[in-house]
């Protein structure tokens, strides 16, 4: 609130704004993320097996499988709320929400959308180094990706024409970041790749 009310708005407006981001946007976008941690935990215990006994083209195949389903459900997600997200936002929320606060409410809903693909995509990445004992790994790497927010959340939320968006750029860059280092592990470790899945 402070930041927006720096780079110009009110107090009201402030308020309004982050009221939108985390009341009404992150509850929604936390929804497929949910079922990307489902994924997660479900992979945990049989990679650890798999590990132990290490089958590395079968952990492989694993870790692509959990891939392949995470980005399904978070693409589907994401398309579900570019396309629907005024009819979402205004089914759910319409009789609490003006025009000016709806369509500002639909712009959120469209950025976190792209948040969701990398955030479970991390959420999983995160399960797989800690199934094939890199535990550390995800925890540095998102101390890289808290870095990289803190400092974009400065620089983008004072960019008034980005105001409360600039928070939800910011998220989406540093999952993204997390996102990097983690699969780059993983891709080192056991030769998994992102989309290969997809071809066979």
């Amino acid at each position: 609130v402070n930041l927006l009310m720096f780079s110009g708005f009110s107090s009201q407006t402030a308020t309004m704004m982050l009221g939108l981001q985390s009341g009404i946007v992150e509850p929604l976008v936390n929804i497929p993320v949910i079922v990307s941690v489902a994924i997660a935990t479900a992979l945990l215990p049989s990679l650890s097996g798999l590990s132990v006994e290490n089958n590395k083209e079968v952990i492989k195949k694993h870790i692509e499988k959990a891939f392949q389903i995470c980005m399904s459900i978070s693409i589907v997600c994401f398309i579900c709320f570019v396309i629907f997200g005024e009819q979402i936002l205004s089914f759910l929320y319409g009789g609490s929400l003006d025009f000016e606060e709806l369509k500002l409410a639909v712009k959120l809903l469209f950025l976190g959308g792209i948040n969701i693909i990398f955030l479970s995509l991390v959420q999983v990445t995160a399960s797989v180094l800690q199934g094939i004992g890199y535990a550390k790994e995800p925890v540095k790497s998102l101390l890289v990706g808290c870095v990289v927010k803190v400092v974009l959340d400065v620089c983008l939320i004072l960019i008034k024409p980005l105001n409360i968006m600039g928070a939800i750029i910011a998220g989406g860059v540093c999952y993204f970041v997390v996102l990097t280092l983690n699969y780059r592990k993983i891709k080192r470790l056991t030769g998994a790749s992102l989309f290969g899945s997809y071809f066979y």
